[in-house]
Protein backbone atom coordinates (compact mmCIF):
# COMPACT_ATOMS: atom_id res chain seq x y z
CA UNK A 1 0.00 0.00 0.00
CA UNK A 2 2.09 2.84 -1.79
CA UNK A 3 -0.80 5.21 -1.56
CA UNK A 4 -0.48 5.17 2.30
CA UNK A 5 2.96 5.90 2.71
CA UNK A 6 2.61 9.67 0.60
CA UNK A 7 2.68 12.71 2.85
CA UNK A 8 0.49 14.78 0.62
CA UNK A 9 -2.54 11.69 1.46
CA UNK A 10 -1.56 11.21 5.04
CA UNK A 11 -2.14 15.49 5.25
CA UNK A 12 -5.25 15.45 3.27
CA UNK A 13 -7.19 12.66 5.14
CA UNK A 14 -6.41 14.81 8.50
CA UNK A 15 -6.87 18.08 7.15
CA UNK A 16 -10.23 16.93 5.13
CA UNK A 17 -12.49 16.20 8.24
CA UNK A 18 -11.40 19.37 10.03
CA UNK A 19 -12.02 21.80 7.12
CA UNK A 20 -15.40 20.20 6.61
CA UNK A 21 -16.58 20.36 10.02
CA UNK A 22 -14.99 24.06 10.23
CA UNK A 23 -17.72 24.30 6.96
CA UNK A 24 -20.35 23.25 8.85
CA UNK A 25 -20.23 25.47 11.45
CA UNK A 26 -19.49 28.88 9.66
CA UNK A 27 -22.21 28.41 7.01
CA UNK A 28 -24.84 27.81 10.18
CA UNK A 29 -23.33 30.88 11.79
CA UNK A 30 -23.56 32.74 8.24
CA UNK A 31 -27.47 31.57 7.31
CA UNK A 32 -28.74 31.09 10.81
CA UNK A 33 -31.55 33.44 12.29
CA UNK A 34 -30.97 36.00 14.77
CA UNK A 35 -32.74 35.47 17.80
CA UNK A 36 -35.43 38.06 18.20
CA UNK A 37 -36.59 39.96 20.90
CA UNK A 38 -40.14 39.54 22.51
CA UNK A 39 -42.10 42.78 21.55
CA UNK A 40 -44.62 44.05 23.72
CA UNK A 41 -48.17 43.11 23.99
CA UNK A 42 -47.28 39.92 21.40
CA UNK A 43 -48.76 36.54 22.44
CA UNK A 44 -45.85 33.97 22.60
CA UNK A 45 -46.44 29.92 22.93
CA UNK A 46 -44.69 28.21 25.03
CA UNK A 47 -43.81 24.31 24.46
CA UNK A 48 -44.78 21.92 26.79
CA UNK A 49 -42.11 19.50 27.72
CA UNK A 50 -42.62 15.56 27.46
CA UNK A 51 -43.09 15.21 31.24
CA UNK A 52 -46.60 17.22 31.48
CA UNK A 53 -47.65 14.12 29.02
CA UNK A 54 -47.12 11.04 32.29
CA UNK A 55 -47.87 11.13 35.97
CA UNK A 56 -44.56 13.47 36.54
CA UNK A 57 -45.37 15.39 39.30
CA UNK A 58 -43.65 18.51 37.19
CA UNK A 59 -44.49 20.10 33.97
CA UNK A 60 -42.09 22.20 32.29
CA UNK A 61 -42.64 24.76 29.67
CA UNK A 62 -39.92 26.55 27.36
CA UNK A 63 -39.57 28.75 24.75
CA UNK A 64 -35.76 30.24 23.88
CA UNK A 65 -34.34 31.64 27.53
CA UNK A 66 -38.58 31.40 28.97
CA UNK A 67 -38.31 28.07 31.19
CA UNK A 68 -40.96 27.78 33.61
CA UNK A 69 -41.58 25.01 36.36
CA UNK A 70 -45.11 23.59 37.48
CA UNK A 71 -46.02 21.65 40.51
CA UNK A 72 -48.51 21.08 42.94
CA UNK A 73 -48.66 20.53 46.94
CA UNK A 74 -49.82 17.36 46.74
CA UNK A 75 -49.40 15.74 43.58
CA UNK A 76 -52.54 13.92 43.40
CA UNK A 77 -55.67 14.55 42.34
CA UNK A 78 -58.31 16.77 43.98
CA UNK A 79 -57.92 19.72 45.62
CA UNK A 80 -54.64 21.53 44.47
CA UNK A 81 -52.43 24.44 44.67
CA UNK A 82 -50.29 25.04 41.77
CA UNK A 83 -46.91 26.32 42.10
CA UNK A 84 -45.41 27.78 39.47
CA UNK A 85 -41.39 28.54 39.32
CA UNK A 86 -38.95 30.33 36.78
CA UNK A 87 -35.66 31.69 36.72
CA UNK A 88 -37.08 34.62 34.98
CA UNK A 89 -39.40 37.63 37.26
CA UNK A 90 -42.93 37.00 36.20
CA UNK A 91 -45.50 40.39 35.98
CA UNK A 92 -48.26 38.42 36.49
CA UNK A 93 -49.88 34.92 35.86
CA UNK A 94 -53.32 33.89 34.96
CA UNK A 95 -54.60 30.32 34.57
CA UNK A 96 -57.76 28.11 33.33
CA UNK A 97 -58.75 25.05 33.93
CA UNK A 98 -60.40 23.81 31.17
CA UNK A 99 -62.15 19.59 30.18
CA UNK A 100 -61.92 20.28 26.76
CA UNK A 101 -58.67 22.13 24.88
CA UNK A 102 -60.79 24.16 22.49
CA UNK A 103 -62.80 25.91 25.09
CA UNK A 104 -61.99 29.06 27.11
CA UNK A 105 -62.64 29.53 30.52
CA UNK A 106 -62.46 32.32 33.54
CA UNK A 107 -59.16 32.81 34.22
CA UNK A 108 -57.53 32.97 37.44
CA UNK A 109 -54.74 35.06 38.89
CA UNK A 110 -51.94 33.46 40.55
CA UNK A 111 -50.31 35.55 43.36
CA UNK A 112 -46.23 36.08 43.89
CA UNK A 113 -45.16 33.69 47.33
CA UNK A 114 -41.57 36.36 47.27
CA UNK A 115 -40.72 39.56 46.10
CA UNK A 116 -38.41 38.09 43.53
CA UNK A 117 -41.75 37.50 41.27
CA UNK A 118 -40.14 34.12 40.21
CA UNK A 119 -42.38 31.81 42.71
CA UNK A 120 -46.40 31.73 42.10
CA UNK A 121 -48.83 30.34 43.71
CA UNK A 122 -52.35 29.67 42.84
CA UNK A 123 -55.94 29.57 45.15
CA UNK A 124 -56.91 25.78 46.11
CA UNK A 125 -58.33 24.57 42.60
CA UNK A 126 -60.42 21.37 42.16
CA UNK A 127 -58.19 19.65 39.76
CA UNK A 128 -58.79 16.35 38.20
CA UNK A 129 -57.51 13.73 35.24
CA UNK A 130 -58.32 14.12 31.69
CA UNK A 131 -58.55 18.18 32.33
CA UNK A 132 -56.30 20.47 30.85
CA UNK A 133 -54.80 23.36 32.27
CA UNK A 134 -54.09 26.50 30.37
CA UNK A 135 -51.93 29.41 31.01
CA UNK A 136 -50.92 33.09 30.33
CA UNK A 137 -47.55 34.41 31.51
CA UNK A 138 -46.67 38.24 31.10
CA UNK A 139 -42.61 38.57 31.46
CA UNK A 140 -41.48 42.12 31.11
CA UNK A 141 -44.75 42.89 29.05
CA UNK A 142 -44.89 40.40 27.13
CA UNK A 143 -47.41 37.47 26.96
CA UNK A 144 -46.53 33.64 26.95
CA UNK A 145 -49.14 31.34 26.28
CA UNK A 146 -48.62 27.48 27.18
CA UNK A 147 -51.39 24.56 27.64
CA UNK A 148 -50.84 21.16 29.23
CA UNK A 149 -53.05 18.09 30.24
CA UNK A 150 -53.58 17.59 33.98
CA UNK A 151 -51.68 14.03 33.91
CA UNK A 152 -48.15 15.20 34.91
CA UNK A 153 -50.27 16.61 38.44
CA UNK A 154 -50.12 12.59 39.68
CA UNK A 155 -46.78 11.73 40.92
CA UNK A 156 -46.49 7.72 40.43
CA UNK A 157 -44.88 6.69 43.75
CA UNK A 158 -41.33 4.51 43.10
CA UNK A 159 -40.84 1.53 44.24
CA UNK A 160 -37.72 -0.38 45.24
Amino acid sequence: MKFFTNKHVIASLIIAPILAILAWFMVDDWVADDALKAEKGIPYPLVAKSNCRWPSGYCYFENEDVEIKITTDTQNFGQNKLMVRSEIPMTNINFALVTNPDEMSNQMAMRPIDNTYQQWESDVVNIMDQMYLQFLFVINESKFHGQAPTTFIYKEPVYN
